[in-house]
Order: C-alpha cells, then sequence, then structure tokens
C-alpha cells in the first residue's frame, strides 16, 4: 500500500544513507532510481539458475529423523491442538 511520507522525513533518511534525493511531481512517470543510487549485485535471473541445471534444494543432504521420546511427546500434544 502507497502510504503519503513528509518530504523532510524522505530527506533526512537519503542524506544520512548517503542517497541523492528528488521529489518527483504527483503525475511523473519516473520508475527507476537515480543510477548513482543504484548498487552492483551478484545475483542471476531465474532463467540463468534454471540453466545451470542445478537443483539447490535437492542437493542438500537431508537431516535425519532423530528418535526422541520427548519430541514424539511435543508433537503429540501440539498436533492434539489441531
Amino acid at each position: 500500500t502507497v502510504e503519503m511520507m513528509d518530504a523532510a522525513d524522505v530527506q533526512e533518511f537519503c542524506e544520512s544513507a548517503g542517497y541523492d534525493w528528488e521529489i518527483i511531481s504527483e503525475n511523473s512517470e519516473l520508475a527507476i532510481p537515480p543510477a548513482m543510487n543504484v548498487e552492483e549485485t551478484d545475483w542471476q535471473a531465474e532463467a540463468e539458475i534454471e540453466d545451470t541445471g542445478k537443483d539447490f534444494l535437492s542437493a542438500s543432504p537431508s537431516v535425519p529423523e532423530i528418535a526422541n521420546p520427548n519430541l514424539d511427546s511435543i508433537r503429540r500434544q501440539l498436533e492434539g491442538l489441531l
């Protein structure tokens, strides 16, 4: 949800974070931040990740289930609440 903010709060936040700031008119179609505020990232687009052929979820080792009477008791109590 879009909320109205005080211009002074926006200015103070931007200056404290080292960002440039500019109040944009209501009818403006600005959709990107100023170039100097854009950080370099090392992420890959989703399509590029899929192309690598790696399934990161299945690559992680499964956690062995530990038989613990206390855990079983707690699990039964929690299931009883449902």
